[in-house]
């Protein structure tokens, strides 16, 4: 695994490493954590040296990663280190959401971090109740 992608594993799986994404995603992004994923996001991958700035879209944000060569996986193939994209439900042109996967329960389940909570929780890729995944990012190895 990319030492990269390991760092930013440890540092979503502690409380000081979310606190401190926390922190300065709400410096860039005014309604954090409302609307706040990319800048989240992008704060935890520039805090483990994958040099983003600090991205308030979603979408800015996957294109980003894919100009990196970041790859697309398939929904029920992610593995931990892999960047979720939602699916576009509020038709806006851009994903719904975006996050960092950190463990994987099952093809379905997952321990994520993102922006809508201050620690690790769940996520289904299929939705249940949230926007569905439309495809993750791997890093290049």
């Amino acid at each position: 695994m990319n030492p990269k992608i390991e760092l930013l594993l440890a540092l979503a799986k502690t409380p000081a490493g979310i606190l401190a994404a926390r922190v300065k995603a709400k410096e860039h992004e005014l309604e954090f954590p409302h609307n706040g994923c990319a800048a989240f996001l992008s704060s935890l991958l520039d805090d483990a040296g994958i040099d983003t700035g600090v991205i308030l879209s979603a979408g800015v944000l996957a294109e980003a990663l894919v100009g990196r060569g970041w790859e697309r996986v398939l929904v029920g193939k992610q593995e931990p280190g892999d960047i979720g994209v939602t699916q576009d439900w509020n038709k806006n042109g851009v994903p719904d959401h975006i996050f960092l996967v950190v463990a994987r329960l099952n093809a379905d389940a997952m321990l994520i971090a993102d922006n809508q909570a201050p620690a690790l929780h769940e996520r289904y890729a299929s939705g249940k109740g949230k926007t569905p995944v439309e495809y993750f990012l791997r890093s290049p190895e």
